[in-house]
């Protein structure tokens, strides 16, 4: 403290030096470890894709089928429009499950197919024996098939 004495104010303010700022802290990661984390979420991310990518591509035929059937419940005639649905959902059920299986259901059993195929969902389940007799009869009111058919080409599942 004896080398500050005697001096007045602006020579002690001359003995002062600035701060130390410290480093700027870098946007990259420096450690190994954030670089190693970064590559596993980079993985995880793509392999998430890839996956969405599958199920959407795997989908498509639903998407088709949901087309179609917006087209026909759009259409005219949708009020006959029985054969065009039960011919819409016999093709998306061809697709979605091994032929041998659906291709020669009719009538009864093409309804439980149709209820089990879809967990005996209650929109599917209430008009499943005219979905079922659709193909045959043009008398069935095709709006409330097509809500139902919808219904099952959402959540059916194999």
């Amino acid at each position: 403290m004896k080398r500050f004495e005697g001096q007045d104010l602006p020579q002690l303010m001359e003995l002062m030096h600035d701060l130390a700022r410290p480093e700027p802290v870098p946007w990259a990661p420096v450690t190994v470890g954030w670089w190693i984390l970064f590559a596993w979420l980079s993985l995880l991310v793509l392999l998430a894709m890839g996956f969405g990518y599958k199920r959407w591509r795997r989908n498509r035929y639903r998407r088709e089928a949901l087309s179609v059937l917006e087209g026909i419940e759009k259409s005219e005639r949708v009020r006959s429009a029985g054969p065009e649905i039960a011919i819409v959902l016999k093709r998306t059920a061809l697709v979605a499950f091994p032929r041998n299986e659906v291709a020669s259901l009719y009538g009864k059993d093409w309804a439980k197919f149709l209820c089990v195929s879809c967990d005996y969902d209650p929109a599917v389940e209430y008009v499943v024996m005219d979905l079922a007799s659709a193909a045959y009869r043009r008398d069935l009111d095709g709006r409330t098939l097509i809500a139902a058919a919808k219904r099952w080409v959402e959540i059916h599942h194999d």
